[in-house]
């Protein structure tokens, strides 16, 4: 019985161990699953820029799971493609392949890298294809001259070129716009020849050339169309460019210009004397050169003359008592003048710069029994007049002042 009893803990025991040994086993935790995850080195460019003419960008990433890559926009499948698409976890790397873009518009595609519920974006961006054109490359303009308008489509900024002195663009653009509308103006043709001229519209190694013709007519152009004179008169030389016979008048009958000599030849000068000027006006007159069979083909010079300039005083000279008092001069001129005075006790009460004006000023009294001599100037242009002030002495007539001495001016 005690040695069954023996037998039966003995097994007790060992099945006890077992039951242990198994519950321990059980025990053991199990590693929980690492989240998902993507690295991508910061030497990496998630914004790559393709060229026009295609090409591919690799780019490296660690994942801690499987991952695909796609298209955020299935309509870039038909220019780029992403290779592999899938893969699993550690370190990987994708290759973004575009094809040539010859569309006139930049274009972008994002591809999206995913490791379960993380996500990584490279946006792909492919240059356009550059584009410069003109909707026409040849203008004809007649002989009067002008304006047209170049109408330019390009993608690309670019610069303008003329090339022809005659040609005159009217506004400077240098615009990266689908279309521009580039003017010029084209001046009138006094050459007696056809001419041609170019605009030359470039960006890079791209460029376009516009032709611009112009042909001519029949003119009379003068090369100076007006002339001053001075008071002195002087001489005129009018060249005249034509390409026909001409006739020559004056639109005003005057006695004050003569003409010397004329010759009627495809380029000529006329000749002409000015006479001087004696009046305290200026004048002027319009010599017309015209065609007798066409008076709409004319030109027309205009020749002025500056007037004699004058200043004139109705008195040169004022004598004055002792005890002073107050002067008026009148004053007649064609010119600007300033006024100035010698002296501290010459005071201008006013001072005006009119054609024709009274100048007022106060003369102090003479508390000294000496005699004593001032000025006042007149300064406009080349001309000076000087009014003398004479006053005599405290106690003194002015009876006195003839042997006053006369001052220099």
């Amino acid at each position: 019985m005690k040695k069954r009893f023996f037998y039966l803990f003995s097994l007790f025991i060992l099945l006890l161990s077992v039951v242990c040994s198994c519950k321990d086993d059980n025990n053991e935790l199990t590693p929980p699953e690492s989240s998902p995850e993507i690295t991508i080195p910061s030497s990496e460019n998630l914004s790559p820029v393709l060229l026009q003419e295609g090409g591919t960008v690799s780019l490296s990433f660690t994942t801690t799971a499987d991952w695909t890559a796609s298209l955020v926009n299935t309509r870039a499948e038909s220019w780029i493609t992403v290779t592999p698409s899938s893969g699993s976890k550690g370190k990987n790397e994708i290759t973004i392949t575009a094809t040539t873009n010859e569309t006139y518009d930049e274009r972008n595609a994002t591809v999206v890298l995913k490791c379960g519920t993380v996500s990584k974006n490279i946006v792909v961006t492919q240059k356009q294809k550059d584009a410069l054109t003109v909707t026409s490359s040849k203008y004809e303009v007649d002989s009067k001259g002008g304006n047209i308008s170049v109408e330019v489509k390009a993608n690309i900024n670019f610069e303008v070129e003329v090339r022809a002195d005659w040609i005159k663009q009217q506004t400077e653009k240098t615009r990266a716009l689908t279309t521009s509308n580039l003017n010029f103006t084209i001046e009138p043709n006094e050459t007696g020849d056809k001419r041609e001229g170019e605009i030359i519209i470039k960006s890079g190694e791209l460029s376009e050339t516009v032709k611009v013709y112009q042909g001519f007519g029949d003119f009379i152009t003068l090369t100076k169309k007006d002339f001053t004179i001075p008071e002195e008169g002087g001489n005129v030389d009018i060249e005249i460019k034509s390409t026909l016979g001409y006739e020559v008048k004056m639109l005003s009958d005057v006695d004050w210009i003569t003409e010397i000599q004329s010759r009627a030849v495809s380029t000529h000068t006329h000749h002409y004397t000015i006479s001087p000027n004696d009046t305290y006006d200026s004048r002027e007159t319009k010599i017309v050169f015209y065609n007798p069979e066409d008076e709409s083909v004319a030109d027309t010079v205009t020749i002025r003359q500056l007037q004699k300039d004058a200043i004139v005083l109705a008195q040169n000279e004022y004598i004055m008592e002792a005890e002073g008092g107050t002067i008026e001069i009148k004053v007649d001129a064609n010119v600007e003048y300033t006024v100035t005075t010698s002296d501290n006790w010459v005071k201008q009460i006013t001072t005006r710069t009119l054609s024709t004006e009274t100048l007022r000023f106060t003369i102090t009294a003479n508390e000294s029994e000496n005699q004593r001599a001032g000025s006042i100037t007149l300064t406009g242009g080349d001309i000076t007049k000087i009014i003398a002030i004479r006053q005599a002495g405290k106690d003194n007539t002015s009876g006195g002042i003839d042997d006053m001495p006369t001052q220099p001016w």
